[in-house]
């Protein structure tokens, strides 16, 4: 997700403020969805693709899927989080402080509809579940069915791995004796349990508030396309109540069921930590077209101050030629091939030592190969490339921004929020064309 061009300077910034004047005068409105007339709606599973500060990746180009149509709710709805989950033969544990209840799940994990009452008892430690050849095993004894919902009375009495998480806990049972632990939470709880650990808990509150509203928005987008939500950088990270301050509740709660839409369906709200300049198009980067101009990029003067605006990083020739294992030799280098309309390299095209081109493939997925287990002080942060310079056994790369630079720019919403913004503003700055709409109360 990352859009590269490195246009000259005064031309940069004087389109960068004019995203800002437009910001401070108004910004996306704000409407309720409609009259409440549909019953809540069930959330298929979704997965995320959520990119900040610590998640500078990109996902692979993908085609776009067909957007569900706007839903209204009667109450705010429940999503579902992977957790966990234990290959055959391994098991999963997981506590529960206070009464709970255990049903036989039936139906879709989206619905929750509750089967027979399995178990019951006050206060389960380090509970062991397994995936049996007909069912969930918990603590040895088998439970009807291929899929458990673990119910405690008090709201948080849920930990696995250490974290407590609010809601319920399924554990699903795959045909080749896989065991999921799925966290099936209300919407307004996992948006306090993501915010800090997507945006820094010292930005400025206008700047968090449009963040919230990124995180349900994009939250509720897949779960309505039938994605899988997973804890970490792969969708949003979410770490139960582990983050749940009273800051991020009270951000969460003034922006309660407000989501970003555009012709009456939501948007795939993108964002990451610094755009270095401009931000792309999720047709170019991601060759996303639904989302329309909503996702085709804006000028941002405002996320100067941000620690990856301007990068240099050193990239080892050798390892270029590890990622090859040595085929083509081990010199290889590399050059941007292609860039977008907002200057991201969109292709890099990998060079043997003779200056042949030995592979084309898109920016995200060679930096993605190349920042694979390496420290972030090393990594490419984006795709924002403006220089590539061979320097001995290493070439010298100069860029910008961190992340794949689509949607919300977190620096710049911050930026914008000391200059006066409102979230609304900054929201309608980085998703034109996108208006707020409350699905419920």
């Amino acid at each position: 997700m990352t859009r590269s061009v490195v246009p000259a300077a005064s031309l940069v910034l004087t389109a960068l403020l004019g995203c800002i004047d437009a910001a401070m005068s108004g910004g996306a409105a704000v409407r309720p969805a409609g009259p409440r007339t549909a019953a809540r709606a069930s959330a298929p599973a979704p997965a995320l693709l959520l990119w900040s500060e610590d998640t500078p990746a990109a996902p692979a180009a993908r085609s776009a899927p067909a957007r569900a149509a706007l839903p209204v709710f009667l109450e705010p709805p429940t999503v579902q989080v992977r957790l966990a989950s234990a290959r055959p033969g391994k098991d999963l544990a997981f506590s529960v402080h206070g009464a709970y209840r255990v049903f036989e799940l039936r139906g879709s994990l989206e619905d929750g509809a509750r089967g027979p009452l399995l178990a019951a008892g006050d206060g389960l430690k380090r509970a062991r579940a397994t995936a049996g050849r007909e069912g969930v095993v918990m603590n040895g004894e088998l439970l009807a069915g291929k899929a458990v919902l673990v119910c405690p009375r008090n709201d948080g009495g849920l930990e696995l791995d250490g974290r407590r998480y609010r809601g319920d806990l399924a554990l699903l049972a795959s045909p080749g004796q896989e065991l999921a632990a799925v966290n099936r939470v209300d919407i307004e709880d996992y948006v306090a349990g993501v915010l800090f650990g997507e945006m820094p808990k010292r930005f400025a509150d206008e700047a968090l508030r449009a963040q919230a509203v990124a995180v349900r928005t994009y939250a509720l987008y897949h779960v309505l396309n039938g994605r899988e939500l997973s804890d970490d950088q792969g969708s949003q990270v979410y770490r139960g109540t582990e983050l749940e301050t009273a800051a991020a509740r009270r951000i969460a709660d003034s922006t309660a069921g407000e989501v970003l839409t555009h012709a009456d369906r939501l948007v795939e709200a993108y964002f990451h930590s610094t755009c270095g300049g401009a931000t792309s198009s999720a047709a170019e980067v991601f060759s996303v077209r639904a989302a329309g101009e909503v996702l085709a990029g804006a000028n941002c003067a405002s996320c100067r101050v941000s620690p990856h605006y301007r990068w240099t990083r050193g990239v080892p020739l050798a390892a270029i030629a590890g990622l090859y294992k040595g085929a083509f030799g081990a010199a290889l280098t590399f050059e941007v091939a292609s860039r977008d309309s907002a200057g991201r390299a969109l292709e890099i095209a990998v060079l043997d030592a003779a200056g042949a081109r030995v592979d084309l493939l898109p920016a995200d997925r060679f930096r993605n190969r190349y920042n694979a287990g390496r420290p972030l002080a090393q990594q490419i942060p984006s795709a924002l490339i403006d220089e590539v310079r061979r320097g001995g056994a290493e070439l010298r790369i100069k860029g910008r921004g961190f992340g794949h630079g689509v949607g919300l720019c977190q620096y710049g919403a911050n930026g914008q929020a000391h200059a006066g913004a409102s979230y609304r503003a900054i929201l309608g700055c980085y998703y034109p064309g996108a208006e707020i709409r409350r699905l419920y109360d």
